[in-house]
């Protein structure tokens, strides 16, 4: 759950750093402090907001139930309905509270959301459906 938490703030930053940190870098009338103010006024204050909506979406669409089984498809789709639904809380809550966030900075920090959630799920699925994992006193009692 803390996983997905981190990795949700971490993907709408990278949307910041993406969206806006590659434009103030190529753009010369834009200055190096658009991107502080950008990254002061955009991305910190939503930490909270979007971990809040992130942990209710995942809730409520089921990410934390047991898909230790479920196929790599039927996690694809649980993601996605996941990241959606906290997507969807997330630019209601900003349309009706008219707060400042660049559009291309939403759809490229949810777009990173997505890919991030799905990753940890898909190389969790494969990883545990390739190897074993015990504890220390099972793994050494079973060799006798």
């Amino acid at each position: 759950m803390a996983v997905d938490l981190f990795l949700s703030n971490f993907g709408l930053l990278l949307g910041v750093v993406t969206t806006v940190g590659l434009k103030v870098f190529q753009w010369d009338a834009l200055s190096k402090a658009f991107f502080y103010e950008m990254f002061l006024k955009v991305w910190l204050p939503n930490v909270p907001i979007v971990t809040l909506f992130c942990l209710v979406a995942y809730s409520f669409a089921g990410l934390y139930r047991g898909t230790r089984n479920e196929p790599y498809v039927g996690r694809l789709i649980l993601v996605g309905k996941s990241v959606g639904f906290a997507f969807l809380l997330f630019i209601s809550w900003v349309y009706i509270r008219d707060v400042f966030v660049p559009k291309s900075t939403m759809i490229a920090g949810w777009f990173y959301i997505f890919i991030f959630v799905l990753a940890s799920r898909l190389l969790s699925t494969a990883f545990f459906r390739q190897y074993q994992v015990t504890s220390l006193e099972n793994y050494g009692s079973s060799d006798g």
